[in-house]
């Protein structure tokens, strides 16, 4: 499956993000507006909204040194790392303290194996894992052995995967429609698979349309599903709305405004007579602050929604109360210790906020304390202090990453 961006696919993606407000139809009049407007709501630094801060380093040895960390999930009381955009193709298990559990490394051809670890889902309850691999999916118990596979035909899941309420739910590549029907680009195909417990096909009956699904080819997909309790929601990477998933029902639960930073019908037209080349509308976006197509990702936890979304060349967090109808931003610049101690972006599930703190960031840290360049009080403020911070001293380069566990406090947009 090709994912290089190209032109075309460039298109597709600002043609499926047309109109943040211009374009919001009238089915949508009641739903919830979660306002995200960086120039009408409340920006705040992590260190003021964080609270009873704790730091988990997770174990170093000589069976589990991680590469990257290219998906960091809390399920179930335990910490998954994956690691899958270098030379390695693995799941690395912990608990919360972060000692090392286990890893699923079956990188290969063989029963059991997979060429490419391109997502993974965990079962709740049960702590079965899912990888998926192109058209297959291989699973394996809450040890880590391995248990079965499966592979699919026409309709096969992406990367966006979860296990919710007995059944599994993923948006569903169509490639033979696609490829064979070169049809009107308006048509809606049934692109979003809900599956049973042995990945039999139940239901694909949320309407896509086929410029969304051609999007998918050209460019990396977020995180579209996520669970808080007993609710599921839903956003497409290229769209402003989220759903609730209700059994089978996917039902608009809000709709996101980015004011200015959405890209308008006017915009998009000036776009195609002025900007000829993908270089000239990147830095469209990048100049004009505007959402970039394909970037935006979801986060429930308790009350609280992490929706992150890069406009023009950097990454914004927003966090929206369910409970008050209130957002605002998150700050990533201005702060030191928000820019130097936390990784590049805020996550949550369950009951848990949390940040990667890779050992590099730990030594770069300590080592612009020592050069001069901040005092101490400038880098730590807030929850983030230095008595904390100084366990991690003897941190090495090849030493694994630092889980920053945090709560939001508790008067924090009432």
């Amino acid at each position: 499956m090709n994912r290089t961006i190209t032109l075309t696919g460039i298109i597709v993606m600002i043609l499926i993000s047309v109109g943040c407000r211009e374009k919001k139809s009238n089915r949508y009049s009641d739903v919830p507006v979660i306002n995200l407007d960086l120039d009408k709501i409340s920006r705040y630094s992590i260190d003021s909204i964080a609270t009873c801060v704790r730091f988990v380093p997770l174990e170093t040895s000589r069976d589990c040194l991680i590469e990257r960390y290219d998906d960091v999930r809390i399920v179930d009381g335990k910490i998954y790392v994956l690691s899958n955009k270098g030379n390695q193709q693995a799941v690395f298990v912990f608990d919360l303290s972060g000692k090392y559990l286990f890893k699923i490394d079956s990188h290969g051809r063989g029963p059991g194996e997979y060429l490419h670890a391109s997502s993974f889902f965990v079962k709740h309850e049960t702590g079965q894992i899912g990888i998926l691999d192109q058209m297959k999916v291989v699973m394996f118990d809450s040890c880590g052995t391995y248990t079965g596979s499966h592979t699919f035909t026409d309709i096969y899941p992406g990367e966006s995967t979860v296990w919710f309420s007995g059944k599994y739910y993923t948006y569903a590549l169509e490639y033979n429609a696609i490829v064979e029907s070169p049809a009107d680009p308006e048509e809606e195909f049934n692109t979003i698979g809900i599956y049973d417990g042995e990945w039999n096909l139940l239901s694909h009956s949320y309407p896509v349309k086929k410029l969304i699904i051609q999007s998918m080819f050209s460019n990396n997909s977020g995180k579209m599903f996520s669970q808080s309790g007993d609710t599921l929601f839903f956003l497409h990477t290229e769209s402003n709305v989220v759903y609730h998933i209700d059994d089978n029902t996917f039902r608009p639960e809000y709709i996101l405004d980015l004011g200015d930073h959405g890209i308008s019908e006017k915009e998009l037209a000036l776009l195609y007579s002025t900007h000829p080349d993908a270089g000239s509308i990147l830095e469209h976006f990048i100049t004009n602050e505007l959402r970039l197509p394909g970037t935006t990702q979801i986060f429930a936890s308790g009350s609280y929604i992490l929706i992150e979304s890069t406009i023009g060349n950097r990454l914004r967090q927003f966090i929206f109360n369910r409970q008050t109808g209130k957002s605002a931003y998150i700050m990533r610049e201005g702060q030191p210790s928000g820019r130097v101690i936390l990784g590049p972006g805020i996550r949550s599930h369950e009951d848990h906020f949390y940040s990667v703190i890779e050992s590099s960031k730990i030594i770069t840290t300590r080592n612009l304390i020592a050069s001069g360049s901040y005092r101490e009080e400038q880098i730590f403020s807030g929850p983030f202090t230095p008595a904390l911070f100084g366990r991690f001293n003897e941190v090495s380069p090849d030493d694994n990453a630092v889980i920053a566990f945090f709560d939001i406090r508790s008067d924090f947009l009432k």
